[in-house]
């Protein structure tokens, strides 16, 4: 039919084969969309048709009701037509044509939420179960022990395992935060605006700082709170995860214990395996120290040789004593921390150190591992190197009746001295006394009065060196363990002091048997900067030393030419022969008067124990027995049949690489992981809880902006298109509400702080579970 001049000519092609899905409709709304282009909600179509002259005229509706003709697939084609190859609007042919619309992209619905348990295993099996069960195989190997020598390529392989690791945690705490926010936006409640996309940030250190996340924080409600904690808790987690995982994944190379028990040691090696014990434990660490501490035979003029292992004057008896205490002469100008060996068939030593300084205090320090050490770790280290191969470390190691760990420690003397002897003061005012100073190094600087009457037995006798209490001169807040004076040969009547503070200082002691020095070492430090003050200790932990203990320790001295001498004229000599060599009389002979005795106690401390001490051995299956070659000695045959005692033995210990929780690192980073671990078993609760309610919605952060772009705009955010300025936006609280009357969600932000009750979101408009959405 001919058209009339100048009209558009519409012609509707039906395609009867096609049918529309109702849920799958949807209103086109983009570039050229459906509703510029005819297409209605209500079923039908309307066609907008233009003249080529630029006036819009409105032709009739054309309507095509839902019970007529299919029009699914209607093939829409227009053409300008005034006659068959002409038009009566010049130009109408040059005119550019609209391109077609978009074609409209429809999607099937969805559901939002669902209450179903199957729904809420499978996101537990697939984010939460992968980083739980590879935390419980790391922790296996920790509780194991598990020991290996890596190569670099099983380093390199382990490194990805530690990244594979920290992703799989970040993946679950993400899933925790994202889940409590979803189903915040799901409730009444709604959720903080600068929260919604924090889930997506958790490797961002920038979120921090943003003002999104702190306005999140500025919250009152009480469920608030909670998820800010939560999203705090889950950032610090996720910045310090990769570094934990990395630490807890690698091995590391230390001193590990060696596989196996008691058993195990002696059929390793040939022989009984040694042991020293103590008994009582009382004995182990004495706090008073005196003549009933000790056994019988040391108080007898000529005690038995080998009883001598119970006395504390055993350097006396060495055959290096002389040479021995004529190096004492030479600490006086030693400075910083020398080795003094005891004896050259011992690998112990004492370790000396000194400050001394012409015109200042003395002070001098000393220390040595206790001599029930001694005996275990030397039987050891030769079983080991007759039948065994490899580095090892022998650690001493002690325990009691029960088993329970006992703390090694080893004595530790520190000597300051009167900066200068002093002459007797007060003559013939019957108060005759000696006034000494003190400066100020490891005391507080003082001054003390002695009267005349205690120290008129070291004038009287011939001697110049000897040991004296003076607790009762000192001020009431210093004590020492004792103290000892000499006598100027060069002076007569000048004095010289020197106060003691002894005490047990906890230290580990170990012995490595391929070391061609084959000392004993410890892990006491007596240097410069590891010296305490006074101040800083307890006056509870001294060692109070009775004087007549003391001068217990002056024995006889064989000396190499055959004439007899004592430990007191050795250490006299000693001061004596400073004092000649060098041009300043008083100094040097107060540094070597420090020198000596400090070293002397610090080594007749460390026999202390033995007092009560025997050496034991173990053999077959048991149990410990007094060692053969002291049988006759000791007052026991079994260790079982003590009450209370402490067993001193060799721990052995590699040098490998290892899973253990002794490294402080190690530790930290278990806390972060166990950490994770604890917050997945909580949200397992909480998923119980809501009867395994979960959701899959907007799982990523294109579909959470496709949710905004698709909702209807809001006056809250009236000039935020340019950016956010301040946190009153962070703050509105955003939810998800079903659109009454068109099938549809949107992303709903409202401000609860102005928002009236009466004017809030209807329960009716809640995202329901189980049912589908557009």
């Amino acid at each position: 039919m001919p058209t009339p001049e100048g009209h558009r000519h519409v012609s509707l092609e039906r395609h009867s084969n096609t049918n529309v899905d109702p849920s799958q409709s949807h209103t086109c709304t983009q570039g050229y969309g459906a509703s510029r282009h005819g297409i209605n909600n209500d079923g039908g179509y309307r066609y907008d048709l233009r003249q080529t002259s630029g006036q819009r005229y409105k032709t009739d509706e054309l309507m095509v009701q839902k019970n007529g003709p299919d029009l699914s697939t209607v093939d829409l084609t227009s053409w300008l037509q005034t006659d068959e190859e002409t038009s009566n609007h010049p130009g109408e042919r040059d005119q550019p044509r609209e391109p077609d619309p978009a074609p409209c992209r429809t999607q099937r619905r969805s559901v939002v939420q669902t209450t179903s348990l199957g729904s809420a295993a499978r996101q537990f099996l697939l984010f939460q179960f992968p980083a739980m069960a590879f935390t419980t195989a790391l922790l296996a190997l920790y509780i194991k022990q598990i020991s290996w020598t890596p190569t670099a390529n099983q380093l390199g392989a382990l490194l990805v395992a530690a990244k594979i690791h920290e992703t799989l945690v970040v993946a679950s705490l993400f899933h925790i935060t994202y889940y409590h926010i979803r189903r915040d936006l799901l409730s009444y409640r709604g959720t903080p605006y600068g929260f919604l996309t924090a889930p997506f940030q958790l490797t961002s250190p920038f979120y921090l700082f943003t003002s999104e996340f702190w306005s999140g924080l500025r919250v009152t409600d009480m469920h608030s709170v909670r998820l800010a904690m939560l999203v705090i808790v889950t950032f610090a987690l996720s910045a310090l995860v990769g570094a934990s995982s990395g630490i807890v994944i690698l091995p590391k190379l230390g001193w590990r214990t060696l596989p196996g028990g008691i058993q195990d040691l002696w059929m390793r090696g040939r022989g009984p395996v040694a042991a020293g014990l103590i008994e009582p434990s009382t004995a182990m660490y004495m706090s008073n120290i005196s003549l009933s501490t000790l056994p019988d035979q040391c108080l007898r003029d000529e005690p038995d040789t080998q009883a001598l292992r119970q006395c504390p004057f055993t350097l006396s008896t060495s055959p290096d004593a002389p040479q021995i205490f004529a190096s004492f002469s030479d600490f006086g100008y030693q400075f910083g921390r020398v080795n003094v060996t005891v004896e050259k068939r011992s690998p112990r030593t004492i370790d000396f150190f000194s400050t001394f300084s012409s015109g200042n205090s003395t002070l001098v320090a000393a220390t040595t591992p206790l001599v029930s050490v001694v005996w275990p770790l030397s039987a050891a280290a030769e079983r080991w190197n007759l039948h065994r191969s490899g580095a090892i470390k022998l650690l001493a190691e002690a325990h009691n009746r029960n088993g329970d760990a006992v703390v090694l420690k080893q004595p530790r003397v520190i000597t300051q001295c009167a900066a200068h002897p002093t002459n007797v003061r007060g003559n013939g005012t019957g108060s005759e006394h000696y006034q000494f100073q003190i400066l100020q190094s490891f005391y507080p600087r003082l001054e003390f009065t002695v009267p005349l009457p205690a120290l008129q037995d070291a004038l009287d006798s011939g001697t110049h060196f000897g040991f004296l209490d003076v607790n009762d001169y000192l001020p009431n807040n210093i004590r020492a363990s004792v103290a000892y004076w000499t006598r100027e040969s060069m002076f007569q009547g000048y004095l010289s002091i020197c106060l003691v503070d002894a005490r047990w200082v906890e230290a580990d002691a170990w012995l490595l048997p391929l070391e061609p020095s084959g000392e004993i070492k410890h892990s006491l430090d007596i240097g410069r900067e590891n010296i305490p003050t006074y101040a800083d200790l307890s006056v509870d932990e001294i060692i109070q030393i009775n004087p007549e203990w003391c001068h217990l320790l002056d024995r006889p001295v064989s000396s190499g030419n055959g004439t007899e001498t004592s430990v007191f004229q050795l250490l006299t000599k000693s001061v004596t022969l400073s004092s000649l060599l060098y041009s300043e009389p008083y100094d040097p002979e107060i540094n070597t008067l420090a020198a000596g005795p400090t070293i002397l106690l610090a080594e007749a401390l460390s026999w202390a124990p033995e007092s009560r001490g025997w050496p034991v051995e173990w053999s077959d299956s048991g149990p410990w027995k007094a060692a053969s070659n002291w049988g006759w000695l000791t007052p026991f045959k079994e260790v079982t049949g003590l009450g209370d005692y402490v067993l001193i033995t060799a721990g052995h210990y590699q040098n490998v690489y290892s899973y253990s929780m002794e490294e402080i690192t190690t530790v930290l980073s278990w806390v972060v992981l166990l950490l994770h671990y604890l917050l997945v078993i909580v949200h397992l609760i909480v998923l119980v809880a809501h009867r395994g309610r979960t959701s899959n919605a907007w799982g990523s952060l294109g579909e959470l902006v496709t949710l905004a772009m698709n909702s209807t705009p809001t006056k809250l955010l009236n000039n935020a298109g340019a950016g956010v300025d301040g946190t009153k936006i962070w703050r509105l609280k955003a939810c998800v509400r079903e659109i009454e009357g068109e099938g549809r969600i949107e992303l709903v932000l409202r401000d609860g702080r102005t928002t009236p009750k009466s004017e809030t979101l209807e329960d009716h408009d809640l995202i329901q579970p189980d049912q589908k959405y557009g």
